[in-house]
C-alpha cells in the first residue's frame, strides 16, 4: 500500500496484477472472517451443557467446515477477474471496477459476506454461549457417584471451574474482536456504497486524489483486525495470556535440551 501512494506499482497499468490483487485481498479477507465466525459456532458447541451438542466440537468437523469455506470463497470472488481492471479512468484508484454495475453487485456481495453475516453469526453463536456459560454456572456436581472420594470431587469441582473460567475468557476475546471487526470494515464498506451510487458530479483531479487516499486508508483499517488479533487476545483474555506463556517456556527448555 505505501507502493500504491506513490503511484509505483504494476497494479495500475496491468490488468492480471490488478485483478489478482483484488482476487487475493477478497478472499484472505473474507476467509478469515468467516473462519472467525466458525470459531464462534465451535466455542457454541463446545461450550453446550448437552452432550450430543459437544460432540459437534471436533477436529473432523473444523477441517470440513475449512474447506467448504475455502472452495466456496474462491469460487465466489471469482467474478473479481471480469468486474476489475487497471487503467480505470475517473475511478478512487487506476485498478478498480469497470463500470456501475460491477460497482453495485461489488457492494452488495462486500455487505452481505463481510458487513452483514459474519457480524451476525458471531452475535448469535456469542449470545449462544454466554447462555450456556451461565447455564454451566447453575451445574453443581451432585450427581456424582456416592463412591467418589472428597479429593476426586474437589478435583472435578476444580475442573469444572477450569472449564467456565476458559468459557468466559474466550467469550471476552470474541467480543473484543468482534467490535475491532466492525469498526475497521465499516469505513471501506461505506467508501464502496458512495462510490456505487449514481452521482453525477464531475470530480475535480483533487476530488479523485482524496478519493484514492480514502480507499486505500479503508484497506489498511481492514486489515488491522486481522492482523492486531493476536493483541487482542492477548489483551482481553488471562487464560490466552497463560497458554502463551506456556507455549514460549515450553519451546525455550526444548531449546536448552
Amino acid at each position: 500500500r505505501t507502493l500504491v501512494g506513490f503511484q509505483i506499482t504494476l497494479v495500475f497499468y496491468s490488468s492480471i496484477a490488478c485483478k489478482l490483487q483484488f482476487y487475493l485481498f477478497y478472499t484472505s479477507v473474507c476467509a478469515s472472517t468467516w473462519f472467525m465466525a466458525t470459531c464462534c459456532v465451535d466455542r457454541f458447541f463446545s461450550s453446550s451443557p448437552n452432550v450430543s451438542a459437544r460432540q459437534y466440537s471436533n477436529m473432523r468437523n473444523a477441517y470440513r467446515s475449512i474447506l467448504a469455506i475455502t472452495i466456496f470463497i474462491l469460487v465466489f470472488w471469482s467474478e473479481v477477474f471480469y468486474c476489475f481492471d487497471a487503467n480505470q479512468i475517473g475511478k478512487p484508484g487506476p485498478c478498480y471496477t469497470r463500470n456501475n454495475v460491477c460497482a453495485i453487485f461489488d457492494t452488495i456481495f462486500a455487505y452481505i459476506f463481510q458487513a452483514i453475516g459474519p457480524p451476525i453469526c458471531m452475535i448469535i453463536f456469542g449470545i449462544g454461549t454466554f447462555i450456556h456459560i451461565h447455564q454451566g454456572r447453575r451445574i453443581r456436581p451432585t450427581q456424582m457417584s456416592i463412591e467418589m472420594t472428597e479429593t476426586t470431587n474437589r478435583r472435578e469441582t476444580s475442573n469444572i471451574g477450569d472449564v467456565r473460567g476458559k468459557n468466559r475468557s474466550i467469550l471476552r476475546m470474541l467480543i473484543g474482536q468482534l467490535l475491532l471487526y466492525i469498526v475497521c470494515t465499516m469505513p471501506l464498506l461505506i467508501f464502496k456504497l458512495y462510490i456505487a451510487l449514481p452521482l453525477t458530479i464531475d470530480k475535480s483531479s483533487l476530488r479523485r486524489s482524496v478519493e484514492n487516499l480514502i480507499l486505500n486508508i479503508s484497506i489498511f483499517l481492514q486489515l488491522i483486525d486481522k492482523t492486531f488479533a493476536f493483541f487482542i487476545y492477548t489483551a482481553t483474555s488471562k487464560y490466552f495470556r497463560k497458554e502463551f506463556i506456556k507455549l514460549f517456556k515450553h519451546h525455550h527448555r526444548h531449546r536448552h535440551i
